[in-house]
Parts: structure tokens; C-alpha cells; sequence
């Protein structure tokens, strides 16, 4: 009868270390999960600025180009002029001043779109930093519940083996008492 009371004990002891291990390596795993979300928050940042980075310097090639397009234009419109080919109604320096006005329209124009597609490019990467943020939170709360619910399971397993050992002794006391008479 007591080693089946010392194997039981045992056996509860076992269970509740057993059930504390399984709360810290579940901790212990939730937490890998939160600094791979982080991580992941880096590489998100780190795309957004390239990403940026290459939009913007997109919009400078652009620039030059109608830059260049827009002098080159004018250069040919002022020689037109001078050669004396008809212009319409415009003069000559209305249609140079037309023209460099476009050219300039068109710049601000790629320079906005430019700006705006930047600007997205950082919501939606501050969007996503922002859920993963949320998510290697809610690892870390579970990894915390984790390996408070293997603590609470342990205390549990503590005590039932303690009860074991409680109701096996007074067992063995009502038997004592019984069987004393017989002595």
C-alpha cells in the first residue's frame, strides 16, 4: 500500500513538472514568434524606404527628361522664329513662355505624383509595422498565458498529489484503526 502511495506521489510530481516545462517551452516559443514579428517590422521599414527611395529617384530621371524636352523645344520654337516660319496668332514669345509653362505644369505634376506615391508606400508600411507590432504583442500575452496556465497546472498537480498522500495516510489510519482490535 505505501509504495503504490510513493509511486502515485511520483507520478503527481512528475505530471506537474511535466506541466510547468510545457507552460515555459510554450512561453519560450511564443516568444520567438514575437521577435520574428519584429523582425519582420524591420524588413518592412527597410522595403518602404528602398521602395521610397527608388519612386523618388524615378521622379528625378522623369524631371530631367521633360527638362531636357522642354529646353529642347523651346530651342526649337525660338529658331522657328528666327527663320521667320509662321507661329498663328501666338507671338514667339508667348509660345516660348506657353511652352516653358507646360514643361514646368508637367514637373509639378510628376513631382505630386511622385510625393503621393511615396507617401503611401510609408502608410502602408507604417500599417504594417503597426500589425505586427499588434501580433508579436498578442504572442508575448500568449506565451505569458502559456506558462502561467503550466505554473497554475503544476500547483494543481501539486496538490492532488498532496491529496493522494492525505487520503491514502487517513486510509491507512481508519484500516489501522480497524484492525487494531484484532491485535
Amino acid at each position: 500500500m505505501f509504495v503504490g502511495m510513493a509511486v502515485q506521489m511520483y507520478g503527481g510530481i512528475q505530471q506537474a513538472n511535466a506541466e510547468d516545462d510545457a507552460g515555459n517551452r510554450e512561453n519560450a516559443y511564443y516568444k520567438y514568434l514575437a521577435g520574428t514579428s519584429r523582425l519582420n517590422i524591420g524588413l518592412v521599414e527597410a522595403k518602404a524606404k528602398s521602395d521610397s527611395d527608388q519612386v523618388g529617384a524615378q521622379q528625378m530621371d522623369e524631371v530631367r527628361a521633360i527638362n531636357e524636352r522642354g529646353r529642347e523645344t523651346v530651342g526649337a520654337q525660338k529658331v522657328a522664329l528666327v527663320s521667320g516660319a509662321g507661329v498663328g496668332s501666338k507671338t514667339g514669345e508667348q509660345l516660348v513662355a506657353d511652352t516653358a509653362n507646360k514643361t514646368n505644369l508637367d514637373e509639378m505634376a510628376l513631382r505630386y505624383n511622385a510625393d503621393v506615391k511615396m507617401k503611401n508606400i510609408r502608410i502602408g508600411a507604417e500599417g504594417e509595422s503597426f500589425n505586427l507590432e499588434n501580433q508579436a504583442q498578442g504572442y508575448e500575452m500568449a506565451g505569458r498565458n502559456a506558462q502561467i496556465s503550466g505554473q497554475n497546472n503544476r500547483r494543481a498537480a501539486n496538490l492532488r498529489a498532496t491529496g493522494t498522500l492525505i487520503n491514502t495516510a487517513g486510509q491507512t489510519a481508519f484500516n489501522l484503526g480497524n484492525n487494531w482490535d484484532k491485535f
